[in-house]
């Protein structure tokens, strides 16, 4: 009855569960059934109770009547005694007088008479003590059965309280799988949120090596990107003095061009001027197209170069902020694993405790079992 009215004050609570609302439903159900089951007990064994009674009430009346009956033997045996007693003394007469013996021959006969209805008389009531002796016997026989029924139903009494605690291990069956459920549940929450903590802690442990060697990448990225600079400023150097060299180039063929307009009839001067304009000229204009494009390239390799010193300076400075970010993780983690510590010690600690509870139960319905078999008439 305990069990069930926590299951139908758990049902009151948890409205939403169709489970425990079912499970409220069969409690209410089997506690009732074994009510009606230990009424009807209680009614059979006053019946047989009753039984008994009445089987004591008659033995006791036919032990007060073979009692009786013994008193009337004793008293039958007695007359006889005293009969057997008197025929000798008639025949001690008769032995003396003969005139006696004829005088009393009558009174001999009665007494004759006499001693035969007496042995009837013993006869009968012999077997009228055998008669009470036979209902003895069944009445006996009658309350051993008496005794046997009020046995079993004592023993079916103890049975029922057997099958309770046969009943509260049941109930508590899909409980502890529950409770083992929730406690495999929790330890994977909590192993899970230990190993991000272990993680994180490890990740902010690695950083200052980290760091060190992105600082050491950093220090040979700088130097190359000032290497690389000095190289372009020698190509922009190189490709200025060419521009200088090939404007005064240009201002002395313009100087020649003049002289041989100048001296129309100088065919070597105008030869000179236009293998100049046409041949050096151009040959200088392609190497100044060389250095500009050597200067553009290198251009390219020293932005290049900058790019990986500011990358590896971000990247840096995102690991140097790293650890402060890392501690609030670590700090919300183990904030999130200890809650699922006390989670999952909670789950444990209400999964053994009923463990165990079920293990007491379990040799308890045994040790119930051995009782009650005990308890059983043999017939």
């Amino acid at each position: 009855k305990t069990a069930s009215d926590r299951v139908v004050a758990l049902a009151k609570k948890s409205t939403e569960d169709k489970s425990l609302q079912a499970a409220s439903a069969k409690a209410a159900e089997a506690l009732q059934a074994m009510q009606a089951s230990f009424a009807e007990s209680e009614k059979q064994t006053q019946t047989a109770a009753t039984q008994i009674k009445s089987s004591t009430d008659q033995i006791t009346s036919i032990k007060n009547k073979v009692a009786e009956s013994d008193k009337a033997v004793q008293t039958a045996q007695a007359d006889y005694t005293q009969k057997d007693a008197n025929n000798k003394t008639a025949a001690t007469a008769f032995a003396e007088s003969t005139k006696v013996a004829i005088a009393k021959a009558a009174e001999l006969k009665t007494s004759q008479d006499n001693q035969a209805k007496a042995d009837a008389a013993f006869k009968d009531q012999s077997g009228k003590e055998k008669a009470p002796a036979d209902a003895f016997s069944v009445a006996s026989k009658a309350e051993q059965d008496a005794a046997n029924i009020l046995a079993r139903w004592k023993a079916e009494q103890f049975n029922l309280e057997r099958h309770k605690a046969i009943s509260a291990f049941d109930s508590k069956v899909g409980e502890l799988a529950s409770l083992k459920a929730a406690h495999d549940a929790a330890k994977a929450g909590f192993d899970q949120a230990q190993g991000q903590v272990i993680s994180t802690e490890k990740q902010k442990a690695d950083i200052p090596a980290k760091v060190d060697a992105l600082s050491k990448e950093l220090e040979q990225q700088k130097q190359k990107v000032v290497a690389e600079s000095q190289k372009l400023g020698n190509l922009n150097r190189a490709v200025m003095d060419k521009e200088e060299f090939l404007k005064k180039f240009d201002a002395l063929v313009g100087e020649l061009d003049g002289m041989s307009q100048k001296d129309s009839g100088n065919g070597e001067l105008s030869q000179a001027a236009k293998d100049m304009k046409e041949g050096v000229r151009q040959q200088l204009v392609n190497d100044l197209g060389k250095a500009k494009s050597s200067r553009d390239a290198q251009t390219q390799t020293v932005e290049v170069a900058q790019n990986e010193v500011t990358s590896t300076e971000g990247e840096m400075n995102k690991l140097k902020a790293m650890p402060a970010e890392l501690d609030k993780q670590i700090q919300s983690l183990a904030k999130t694993r200890d809650e699922l510590k006390a989670k999952y010690d909670s789950a444990r600690t209400a999964f053994e405790s009923l463990s165990k509870e079920q293990d007491a139960t379990q040799a308890k319905v045994a040790e119930m079992t051995k009782q009650y078999l005990a308890m059983l008439p043999n017939s």
